[in-house]
């Protein structure tokens, strides 16, 4: 008769704590998970950091400049970090060390790439057509004052400022375009008004954003605007048709996914080369 009160205040604090995500109103089946956090090398010298999630993942990305170069990348929403090593001395030419910290109580995930203080650096940030993978390609770039006149140059990197130590490319851009999107915005007075009118435009990380809570309708709006503003934009056609593809709308997803593929989004082109889907042809109007 004595061991009951026992039991129960023993079962009390399990209970509190199996249903604590009931109780926040998390769904433990749609909580976003990173599984794992992986350094590789690439051919040509780049070096590859990637986030494998359980589901779509697209964190913040920026970079620290200062004397200890870093790129950053914050996860929103984390509910949990399967892997055990959270500091990584990678043992690379470029990223010298990786870093985690999943703050338990915003929910935010920080990874902390430490670069090399020596270099220069291009950031090329992808997504896997699923969403569920989200990698970063770094490349190591000269700068301005390594740049020999008549000298000949790599054709994999792209000139930076003596300021700036790390440039992010945009997903949809090959290495070394960049700098020339840059300075053809900044020169040309078609781009000019063409960035000032873009100010009403949605950005990309807000249709991202809306991916990643599962606001696939929303998203899909938010793509469907920018690719009015922006025909040619390949990266918002791919992401809008993994919003179709979370929708099942296989049909409108497949649309979208072939013509960024036309536009030569390289990554939706080996995912359609793995589904045997037809694609090659010019992009229509």
């Amino acid at each position: 008769m004595n061991s009951k009160p026992f039991i129960l205040l023993f079962l009390v604090p399990c209970f509190a704590v199996s249903f604590s995500s009931l109780c926040a109103g998390e769904d433990p089946k749609n909580a976003l998970t990173v599984k794992k956090i992986a350094f590789s090398r690439e051919k040509g010298g780049g070096e590859k950091v990637a986030l494998f999630c359980n589901r779509s993942c697209t964190p913040e990305l920026f970079s620290l400049e200062e004397g200890n170069p870093r790129v950053v990348m914050d996860m929103k929403g984390v509910s949990l970090i399967q892997t055990k090593t959270r500091n990584v001395n990678t043992g690379g030419t470029l990223v010298k060390r990786v870093r985690s910290y999943l703050d338990k109580q915003t929910k935010i995930l920080r990874v902390v790439l430490d670069m090399e203080p020596s270099k220069y650096f291009t950031v090329r940030p992808m997504q896997d057509p699923s969403g569920n993978t989200y990698a970063l390609t770094i490349h190591e770039a000269i700068s301005l004052s390594e740049q020999k006149p008549g000298g000949s140059k790599d054709a994999t990197v792209s000139p930076l400022s003596q300021e700036k130590r790390i440039t992010i490319l945009r997903p949809d851009l090959r290495l070394g375009e960049q700098e020339g999107k840059l300075q053809e915005a900044a020169t040309s007075p078609e781009k000019r008004m063409a960035v000032k009118t873009a100010k009403d435009v949605p950005s990309v990380d807000q249709g991202r954003a809306q991916l990643n809570a599962g606001e696939f309708a929303a998203a899909v709006d938010t793509f469907t605007r920018i690719i009015v503003a922006d025909p040619q934009d390949s990266l918002s056609y791919r992401l809008r048709g993994n919003a179709y593809d979370n929708l099942a709308d296989r049909k409108k997803a497949l649309a979208d996914w072939k013509r960024s593929a036309r536009l030569g989004d390289t990554t939706i082109q080996s995912y359609l080369d793995f589904l045997k889907v037809k694609w090659r042809g010019k992009p229509t109007p």
